[in-house]
């Protein structure tokens, strides 16, 4: 179900009903523009979104998604059309495609679910970091995109932009600039805001588009008493790069210690040319 809070967030996320069933339309505007295209992270927000108007269950959270980035996306209007596949006795499947101007954009497949009585064990472990106060704003040269001016970063894990040393993980506090709880569209989102750790490490401009995305989500969301005012820790870590592909995983954590969500991206590392 779309969220009924009043955020610039929800706002560049509303949808709209067409006459034909689980086929949704909306508009991706300028704000979330970077590069050549809209933020996949954005993408994917509006797709979970899409998913869970169609199985119009809150019990049904969204448990995984994966999204494969067909197309770049544009500033203006898109199509998502969304089939459910199966509706289990908890368990929903389904997939979708977004699509602008005639051409597929994106394809995504998701399960939502409700939780089990089950046998449960907690060994993750949230990096040790400095709070969000003490930690330097990312973006200290004004050198930011359009998505950048949707969120407040403090880098906490690993070297500021292009600072060379080839440190495998980059990361920080990431907050919406408009905060709102932390639900599932937007934590799918948040696996793919921090600045990949390639564009972090290498000292050289690179490109980094994404081919698909994966975001797992360990617990319905938003958690009982958030409030959005805290910040998350994105983490990213990455231990090679083969043949011009590159696998980058990523934790996302609240403030106060808990896992929320996981995310593995595999994108392609392209050296931009001088000139």
């Amino acid at each position: 179900m779309t969220s009924p809070l009043d955020t610039q967030f929800d706002r560049d996320l509303a949808l709209a009903d067409t006459e034909r069933p689980y086929v949704y339309t909306g508009s991706f505007g300028q704000r979330w523009y970077i590069d050549r295209a809209l933020h996949g992270g954005h993408v994917i927000s509006a797709i979970v979104r899409a998913f869970e108007r169609a199985v119009a269950d809150p019990v049904r959270a969204l448990r995984s998604i994966t999204v494969h980035y067909v197309r770049p996306a544009q500033v203006g209007p898109y199509t998502i059309e969304v089939v459910i596949d199966r509706t289990g006795r908890s368990l929903s499947n389904a997939r979708a495609q977004i699509i602008q101007g005639g051409s597929v954009i994106a394809s995504a497949m998701a399960a939502l679910g409700g939780q089990w009585a089950s046998i449960e064990w907690d060994r993750t472990a949230m990096p040790d970091v400095r709070p969000p106060e003490e930690c330097p704003v990312l973006w200290t040269d004004g050198a930011t995109s359009a998505l950048h001016h949707n969120y407040t970063y403090r880098r906490a894990i690993g070297g500021p932009v292009r600072s060379g040393g080839m440190h495998p993980e980059s990361g920080g506090w990431v907050n919406l600039a408009d905060p709102r709880p932390v639900d599932a569209a937007l934590a799918a989102g948040l696996a793919d805001t921090w600045p990949p750790t390639p564009i972090m490490m290498i000292s050289v401009p690179i490109k980094f588009p994404t081919i698909d995305l994966t975001v797992q989500l360990l617990a319905p969301l938003p958690l009982e008493r958030d409030d959005g005012r805290e910040p998350c820790l994105v983490w990213h870590k990455i231990d090679s790069s083969v043949g011009g592909y590159v696998i980058q995983d990523t934790e996302v954590w609240t403030r106060g210690g808990r896992l929320i969500a996981r995310g593995r991206q595999h994108a392609l590392l392209i050296p931009v040319a001088p000139g």
